[in-house]
């Protein structure tokens, strides 16, 4: 067993507000000790920042080396044998550079290691330029990156002189833990008769609005159709979005608000069609966690969704084309309509989900791909600790 120091610049896996990064840190945590190792926070320091402004930079900057000054000492202090023996970095991008880890692998001679490094849209006009170059600076050092999409592959491909140090890591849930929680009651407004539809989001401006005006769109476009909607998320533009969704009868829609982890997942159990566009979704670890409680997935085709979800099996995808908004909207409206239609074509997807997660998309396989790759990194750190 060796110990690992993990680091998630954008927001500490215990941070108090609940996001997919959050979600992701964690599960990475717990398949990195189901491969057999250790797990130190490394630290808490947040460098995300909004802004590109060079002193905003800079500030961030010197706190960060602040930091990492003190983890110098404290590390210092420590036995070698209780030193971490690898530093591995969670998704630090353009607007959550790293720091910190490149510092301690240089004091301490070790090998440093990123997950889900990636190039966002922001700064078209290259003023998160002297930001990205940070992040390029600490990839290149790295002994290995993993890329968890098409498009981080591409990213690190841009910057890398060759794959050697680049290695795939699919994202992942933990399905024996989701088996666990149980299933939340359904609003007691809603008919038990009609199957339920649910959304699982994040109520903020930009792509998250996008998507549920393209689902209200979709949805009022089910001519014949009844179903109950069960909306979970909050956010500043829940208003906005409520108002969207007002041409259905009251008793018919429920908007839940922010629930926890497992609140979301228990009422995901409880319903019988995900619905989420996911406009520019990154990974999609929603769909994941969808299938593998059961529920088909209808979802646009774009980002990372297309990886996350198996097209005609485990649920439908629809063309994005943005431009068109009525025509996405339909489609959409189509896709969903075939799988209300059809209770049997639901069940035969759900169960085709779930048995995709557990052959592909389980926590035991990404343990697997971290041993496999992180342990002869770890293994040369610790006999130069020798």
């Amino acid at each position: 067993m060796a110990r690992i120091a993990f680091y998630a610049p954008i927001k500490p896996p215990d941070h108090a507000i609940a996001s997919g990064d959050r979600q992701i840190a964690l599960l990475l945590i717990k398949a990195l000790e189901l491969a057999g190792h250790s797990v130190e926070l490394a630290s808490r320091h947040i460098s995300y920042s909004k802004k590109s402004a060079l002193d905003i930079l800079a500030d961030k900057k010197q706190a960060a080396m602040d930091e990492a000054a003190r983890l110098v000492i404290d590390w210092r202090a420590r036995p070698a044998v209780e030193r971490p023996a690898l530093w591995l970095t969670y998704h630090p991008y353009c607007k959550s550079p790293d720091w910190i880890g490149p510092r301690l692998c240089q004091e301490f001679d070790l090998p440093y290691a990123t997950i889900e490094a990636c190039r966002t849209h922001q700064g078209r006009n290259d003023e998160w330029r002297p930001w990205r170059d940070i992040v390029t600076a600490s990839v290149r050092s790295a002994a290995m990156n993993f890329w968890l999409t098409a498009t981080d592959q591409a990213y690190l491909r841009s910057i890398l002189p060759d794959a050697a140090t680049m290695a795939p890591l699919l994202p992942f849930v933990d399905l024996q833990a989701l088996g666990e929680v149980p299933a939340h009651p359904l609003p007691a407004s809603f008919d038990p008769n009609l199957p339920t539809l649910i959304a699982v989001a994040m109520m903020r401006p930009g792509a998250k609005a996008r998507s549920y005006a393209l689902l209200a769109d979709a949805l009022e476009r089910i001519d014949g159709h009844r179903f109950n909607l069960l909306v979970t998320g909050d956010g500043p533009i829940r208003a906005e979005v409520e108002a969207a969704f007002s041409f259905l009868p009251e008793r018919q829609v429920h908007f839940a608000g922010a629930l926890d982890h497992d609140q979301a997942i228990g009422a995901m159990k409880s319903a019988d069609l995900f619905v989420w566009p996911g406009y520019r979704e990154a990974i999609g670890m929603v769909y994941l966690e969808a299938q593998a409680v059961g529920l088909p997935v209808v979802a646009l085709r774009t980002a990372g969704t297309p990886e996350a979800l198996v097209h005609g099996q485990t649920g439908l995808l629809t063309d994005p084309d943005s431009d068109q908004h009525d025509g996405v909207a339909g489609a959409l409206a189509e896709a969903m309509a075939a799988l209300l239609d059809s209770r049997s074509l639901r069940q035969t997807m759900g169960q085709a989900g779930v048995d995709y997660i557990g052959r592909y998309r389980d926590i035991g396989a990404a343990a697997g791909v971290l041993a496999a790759v992180l342990d002869p990194l770890v293994a040369r750190s610790a006999n130069s600790a020798r």
